[in-house]
């Protein structure tokens, strides 16, 4: 089989796609030039492009530079993850995603947030895992307790958010199948509507809710 070489990184493939698109104005036969910029071309169909950047990447002036020109929609990688803002339990930490979203503001682009629940065991705090059987006491009164409480903090926390990924990857991409993690052993598929619903409850009113 043919060594196709290892994949692109984010970083990579934003590089190589900003630079091919000047080209096709060069292209015979073509009466109009396409609008210029990944995020011109998504406007000229209705759409948004973005990115999801690491604060790191922030301090790559080039990057940075191509991040404004191409995006006009910025999330953070991880750094909205509940896993990320409490790593220890009641130890809050928005630095970082308060960094991201400073950048995101100064050059006047649409913030999101990413994401409320991700539905996967190795990508929620350590010390939910941890207490599993205490939270799921009651109904899984304890968790829901907690879940709100994690809604409350990141829309108080970040009002600017326009939009908010409620659920992240719930579904074995493979075979369709609910993942199997801490909130659905505890809430099963309750849980979907419960992210929603909070995330209603506490977003801003105009925060578009995925």
């Amino acid at each position: 089989m043919k060594d196709h070489g290892p994949p692109l990184s984010r970083r990579h493939m934003l590089s190589l796609t900003a630079g091919a698109i000047p080209a096709l104005s060069c292209a015979p036969g073509l009466a109009v030039a396409p609008p210029s910029g990944l995020d011109a071309i998504a406007r000229s169909r209705g759409l948004r492009f973005g990115t999801a950047v690491s604060p790191t990447h922030l301090d790559d002036p080039a990057f940075a530079q191509l991040i404004v020109r191409e995006c006009s929609v910025l999330t953070a990688e991880n750094n909205f993850k509940w896993k990320y803002l409490e790593a220890k339990e009641g130890q809050r930490n928005p630095a970082k995603a308060l960094r991201v979203l400073r950048f995101a503001s100064r050059h006047r682009m649409s913030p999101r947030g990413h994401t409320f629940v991700w539905n996967q065991d190795d990508r929620v705090p350590g010390w939910l895992i941890a207490n599993e059987a205490a939270l799921a006491q009651k109904g899984g009164a304890p968790l829901i307790a907690l879940m709100n409480d994690h809604a409350r903090y990141l829309a108080t926390t970040f009002p600017q958010i326009e939009s908010w990924d409620c659920v992240n990857e719930a579904f074995v991409v493979q075979s369709g199948q609910l993942k199997n993690s801490i909130y659905t052993r505890i809430l099963g598929m309750g849980f979907f509507d419960l992210a929603f619903q909070l995330m209603a409850q506490y977003a801003p009113p105009c925060a578009a809710r995925l």
